[in-house]
């Protein structure tokens, strides 16, 4: 048996995702992580309101991370994507792509 770092990346069930009134790209998104319980995330997503699209897909998420608050959004996880546009870490550009599972998976499976 192999043992990975657990760097608290889990796939997680998207139960709800709404955009925050008054900001360009906030999105609010509750998820389901399993025995880790539902968290809450707040991730600026740039291109479109992706409010219901998101709901009930899995996404790639990280936990475990200090909760903040941001424009008066409580995240107690982060929402993992790429850029699609290669551009700099840290600089918000390009169509957001968010990491995935193949096929469908329990919800709180880790990822390393």
């Amino acid at each position: 048996m192999v043992e990975h770092l657990d760097l608290g990346l889990r796939v997680a069930t998207v139960l709800s995702c709404r955009k925050v009134n008054g900001t360009r790209m906030l999105h609010e998104i509750a998820v389901d992580c399993g025995e880790d319980g539902t968290k809450n995330i707040a991730s600026s997503i740039p291109g479109q309101d992706y409010g219901k699209e998101l709901v009930g897909r899995q996404i790639l998420v990280q936990i475990g991370v200090p909760e903040v608050t941001i424009m008066g959004v409580k995240s107690q996880a982060r929402l993992l994507c790429c850029r699609s546009d290669g551009g700099k870490p840290g600089v918000v550009s390009g169509k957001p792509i968010m990491l995935v599972p193949e096929e469908s998976i329990p919800a709180g499976s880790s990822a390393w």
